[in-house]
């Protein structure tokens, strides 16, 4: 967070597998595969502002479409996965200017250059070898991992199965669908009930002292 001052000043984008296998929508018996997932965070917080999950390898309109879908409100998406229990202001909407992502799959020119002339926005791409410089959604993988792909069935763990070991495709009873409507109730989670006091500034603390707070990201 070196250089971030403000929320909303700076964002995280990041690809990455989900480590559930996925079923057809109308039929459960057809496997599709394993999904990649697109995320934008915001870098000091670390709220979870957009998600995007596509069959096959994401595209340059993949990460336009979650850095758009991070900055416009959720209503039409939380509506569409029939979460009307979850208030769309509990996500945060920032168009941000300045991008931070891994040397990863958002990394090509086609892409940047789209990026920058469609959305009006620029990526920087972190040095290879460079882990302690990962923007927030790095992490943020490992516990979208932790919090929900190992605890559903035909996840994969994140590895390839080894010999004679049941693929785990045939464990597979959800769509995407069913994983998205997951998913974003795990990010609601993220921004509203789990407890960060390690992000509350000291400032913070001092002026909020003798007073009960909750320390969300959201708070």
């Amino acid at each position: 967070r070196d250089g971030i001052q403000a929320i909303g000043q700076v964002g995280a984008i990041g690809a990455s597998p989900i480590d559930v296998s996925l079923v057809a929508c109308f039929d459960s018996t057809s496997p599709i595969g394993v999904p990649r997932g697109l995320f934008v965070r915001e870098a000091l917080l670390g709220l979870w502002c957009g998600a995007h999950n596509v069959i096959g390898g994401p595209s340059t309109a993949d990460a336009n479409l979650t850095i758009l879908r991070a900055a416009l409100g959720k209503e039409k998406v939380l509506a569409r996965l029939g979460l009307s229990d979850i208030s769309p202001d509990d996500f945060s909407s920032f168009l941000f200017t300045r991008l931070l992502s891994d040397n990863g799959e958002l990394r090509a020119i086609a892409g940047m250059e789209a990026c920058a002339k469609k959305v009006r926005v620029s990526i920087e791409f972190v040095e290879s070898g460079r882990a302690d410089r990962n923007s927030p959604s790095e992490g943020g993988h490992h516990a979208r991992h932790a919090g929900i792909d190992h605890k559903l069935p035909g996840t994969t763990y994140g590895r390839k199965p080894k010999r004679g070991e049941v693929l785990p495709i045939r464990n597979a009873l959800l769509s995407l669908f069913g994983y998205e409507r997951l998913l974003w109730q795990w990010m609601h989670w993220a921004n509203t009930k789990q407890r960060v006091p390690h992000l509350v500034p000291t400032e913070m603390k001092r002026a909020m002292a003798g007073r009960s707070y909750n320390p969300t990201r959201i708070e």
